[in-house]
């Protein structure tokens, strides 16, 4: 686990959780935000289509995202193949705005060309 390694410090943050996509966010979330930087971001998506980027649940999630993402010097997207060709209701960014993708290796070679060609270092977990 992070938290017991002694050179991480795995920060989680308060507010209100969507059950939906079990995220916290909301207004205490968004003030902490205001305060802090973080080396990496991970996070996942429920959708990612080169016509419309990273997607999740709900515009209110994208947007907290896309804070987060502001706060980070990394963006790490952890996302199974699945996800991909898949568009939901928020726009979190786009393809290039993420730097590292971690997927399964039963992306398609053509997706996998595609995130490379935007700028993103994609690592197969096995």
């Amino acid at each position: 686990m992070l938290a017991s390694r002694r050179n991480i410090s795995v920060k989680v943050l308060g507010g209100t959780v969507d059950p939906s996509s079990m995220s916290v966010h909301g207004e205490f979330s968004e003030e902490v935000l205001n305060n802090i930087v973080c080396s990496y971001l991970f996070f996942g998506a429920d959708g990612i289509s080169s016509k419309s980027g990273i997607t999740c649940a709900t515009v209110e999630e994208a947007i907290f995202m896309q804070r987060l993402m502001k706060t980070a010097l990394k963006s790490v997207l952890l996302c199974n193949s699945s996800k991909i060709g898949k568009v939901a209701a928020g726009r979190i960014c786009w393809m290039g705005d993420v730097d590292i993708l971690i997927t399964d290796s039963a992306i398609s070679k053509k997706d996998l060309k595609e995130f490379e060609a935007n700028g993103v270092d994609v690592i197969i977990a096995e």
